[in-house]
């Protein structure tokens, strides 16, 4: 069935829902993402979105609403006749597989391609993954990232409409996960091919993503781009889920928006007096954490490689009127 979705979506979901027994795990999800787009669906464990991957790849079936993908539903459609592909979490490759062998598997098993045509798709895949020269390596002798790359090439290569990437940098180190993050940034703006990712991890998904979906108990609570949903979130779970947040009476601010000052500020700003509880050196900024008069914890981000407030010291803190989030729900 032909949807009338724009030229430039891709996928849009409508209303999509899942039940697991009396359960409901996924609640009329609705959104579209475009052709060539970096598309996060963000949430804690439990919240649906892996629910939603599945059923966008066939492997689970909706309970209602409908899953459209480059113009046509296919809802209803098993897995290997959806223009999909998955990249897991575990990257599930075949051990005894080289890396040549776990890249071409889905061309070979699709019997239309000569083994020349095959031979041309996987030299180039491996160029665009830097993996040349490491064709015959089984994936016992690769690294975490060499692994992650295997994995994103083997999906890669089908040329699918949508790559699902479900948690894919989960099981690598801090290092190594932030270098593979700016790789697949990197990546997909040279394939340009439309990325659903998922993770629950804020700061991947405010770096990587072009926009951003918030899910919270089977729902979308906030779509928007990466500023917006962080500088401007529609409610007091999104201002959470993405980052810090102080609340200080009915104002709820950054830590990075408080400043702090031994005297109170000028006029024109907000601020309240608080005590300094704790001060923590991350390299290029410091958080100081305070309790403020009525009882509020709240914690300032302060840049700079020194720091002149100490523990039980008295202080003022102020900010910008404009800094605070006004949020649209509670």
């Amino acid at each position: 069935m032909k949807a009338d979705s724009p030229a430039d979506t891709v996928l849009e979901l409508r209303s999509l829902t899942k039940h697991f027994a009396a359960y409901p795990a996924v609640k009329e999800v609705s959104f579209a993402v475009e052709r060539g787009e970096f598309f996060s669906l963000v949430g804690p464990s439990g919240c649906g979105k892996t629910s939603t991957l599945r059923m966008i790849a066939g492997l689970e079936e909706p309970s209602a609403g409908e899953i459209i993908l480059n113009g046509q539903n296919v809802s209803r459609v098993p897995p290997h006749r959806r223009e999909v592909s998955t990249v897991f979490q575990s990257y599930a490759l075949f051990p005894h597989l080289t890396v040549a062998g776990n890249i071409a598997f889905g061309l070979e098993r699709q019997r239309r391609f000569s083994r020349s045509e095959i031979q041309g798709k996987l030299n180039t895949i491996l160029e665009i993954v830097q993996l040349t020269g490491k064709e015959s390596r089984l994936p016992k002798h690769l690294s975490g990232g060499e692994k992650q790359r295997v994995a994103l090439a083997r999906s890669l290569v089908l040329e699918p409409k949508v790559l699902l990437l479900d948690e894919p940098l989960s099981a690598l180190d801090p290092a190594l996960r932030k270098q593979m993050r700016a790789e697949l940034k990197s990546l997909q703006r040279q394939i340009g091919i439309a990325f659903l990712f998922i993770t629950h991890d804020q700061e991947e998904a405010l770096s990587l993503s072009d926009r951003i979906a918030i899910m919270n108990g089977g729902c979308i609570e906030q779509i928007g781009d990466p500023q917006t949903v962080y500088r401007r979130p529609a409610t007091r779970f999104a201002a959470e889920f993405l980052g810090d947040v102080n609340w200080i009476g009915e104002a709820a601010l950054r830590p990075e928006c408080l400043q702090v000052s031994l005297q109170p500020p000028r006029e024109g700003v907000r601020w309240t007096p608080a005590v300094v509880q704790s001060l923590t050196f991350l390299g290029n900024r410091f958080l100081l954490g305070t309790r403020t008069r009525d009882g509020h914890s709240c914690i300032a981000e302060l840049a700079g490689d020194t720091c002149r407030f100490q523990p039980g010291q008295q202080v003022c803190l102020w900010w910008n009127p404009a800094d605070e989030l006004l949020l649209q729900t509670q």
